[in-house]
């Protein structure tokens, strides 16, 4: 119920990739951004990825504090680790095509 909440109310952004090759927060958070991500950013990846990981270690939620002016904070999960308090902890879901296809397989076999 969390997902269907969360798509009806159009907090899903769907990429194709994040077009990060080298490990760059700044250019993460302007890709992100750019896709209308805003408040907790909830980013849901198929598979591990050290380069995400590595980019994104140190924007964490701060009180009073917004990454290019609309971003609170960003949380990276892979679609086998996303938990129902992820979802509700967010305002904006940014995932890949292919991580929305792993969580959807997760999902049907529930």
């Amino acid at each position: 119920m969390a997902w269907s909440d969360r798509f009806a109310s159009d907090a899903v952004i769907i990429v194709r990739d994040f077009g990060l090759d080298e490990v760059k927060t700044k250019a993460f958070l302007e890709n992100i951004a750019a896709c209308g991500a805003q408040g907790r950013v909830l980013v849901v990846i198929p598979e591990a990825d050290e380069v995400l990981k590595k980019s994104l270690r140190n924007v964490k939620v701060h009180r009073g504090n917004l990454y290019l002016g609309k971003i609170r904070g960003v949380s990276l999960r892979t679609s086998d680790q996303v938990t129902v308090h992820d979802i509700l902890l967010s305002d904006r879901i940014v995932m890949t095509e292919e991580g929305l296809s792993k969580v959807t397989k997760r999902i049907e076999s529930v």
